[in-house]
């Protein structure tokens, strides 16, 4: 496996194990929020973070190799801002929490937006992730129109959101094995096979 199949196939494991994971937190505490919220925003926030590194790190090492680069970047980005987010919110006054929450949903829909223009030909693709745009923004519009909202509803939402968001990553990490892995593979592979029947 090429360098640039193996950091692709990095990514993509990176977001089935955090939507796994977030997935099961999410659930946690939307089963048992008095014993679990705390410690699975915790979890989740730390686990966000470091593999929102982690695929910073893949977007740094690809750059020079693939103008896909971004997408990691962006995801990493995303996540870690999610992250400090997650850790930080409960500390701040509701209405600051909301701009920000209301910010980072933008932000996140923007990058859903971009990559589903991307993926065009891909019909299932294309409006999976034209419908998750959808609610980013109608969720940000109510996070900052909604002054009657308390820190319970932001955390139950919250955990709900975190469900379809594990879901989607998850989701995504499989359609790149599936769909963008090979031919990434196929890709690299032609590229290498051209200079070798030149000098022929």
């Amino acid at each position: 496996m090429n360098a640039l199949s193996r950091e692709t196939s990095g990514f993509a494991t990176s977001l089935i194990a955090r939507g796994t994971l977030l997935v099961f937190l999410a659930i946690a505490a939307i089963g048992w929020p008095d014993d679990a919220l705390v410690i699975a925003m915790v979890v989740a926030a730390v686990t966000f973070s470091t593999l929102g590194l982690y695929e910073i790190y893949i977007a740094i090492r690809t750059r020079s190799a693939t103008p896909g680069w971004m997408v990691p970047m962006a995801s990493g980005a995303a996540c870690v801002s999610f992250g400090i987010l997650t850790l930080v919110f409960p500390g701040m006054a509701l209405d600051v929490t909301l701009l920000l929450v209301a910010v980072w949903l933008i932000l996140y829909a923007a990058l859903t937006g971009a990559l589903a223009l991307a993926v065009w030909p891909m019909p299932r693709t294309r409006n999976a992730l034209l419908g998750w745009t959808l609610l980013n923004v109608m969720l940000a519009v109510a996070a900052v129109t909604m002054p009657s909202a308390t820190i319970f509803t932001l955390l139950y939402v919250g955990a709900g959101y975190a469900l379809a968001f594990g879901a989607l990553q998850v989701a995504s990490g499989l359609w790149i094995r599936r769909i963008a892995l090979p031919r990434v593979g196929a890709t690299v592979q032609s590229t290498w096979r051209v200079p070798t029947q030149r000098t022929r």
